[in-house]
């Protein structure tokens, strides 16, 4: 989890890149509907985040490419 990949960056390194995008993002637009659109590796992060999981690169929980998500959560829960 730690190791970078080639001219990149580790999967530990993208999960707090946008574990902190996601929360900047939560509380610059609080009461707001947002939408988002990313690739599948960001949504896994969403999902480790809101569910309480542990991320790691290996998960399985990737939605469908060109799959549409509805999420809600409490702001005052994250």
């Amino acid at each position: 989890m730690n190791e970078n990949y080639p001219s990149g960056e580790s999967p530990t390194d993208f999960y707090l890149r946008v574990k902190d995008a996601f929360f900047k993002m939560l509380a610059n637009n609080k009461n707001k509907k947002i939408i988002l659109v990313t690739h599948g590796g960001v949504i896994t992060v969403i999902l480790c985040l809101l569910n309480g999981y542990q991320y790691s690169n290996k998960l399985q929980i990737m939605p469908h490419t060109g799959s549409i998500l509805k999420l809600k959560w409490k702001q005052n829960n994250l």
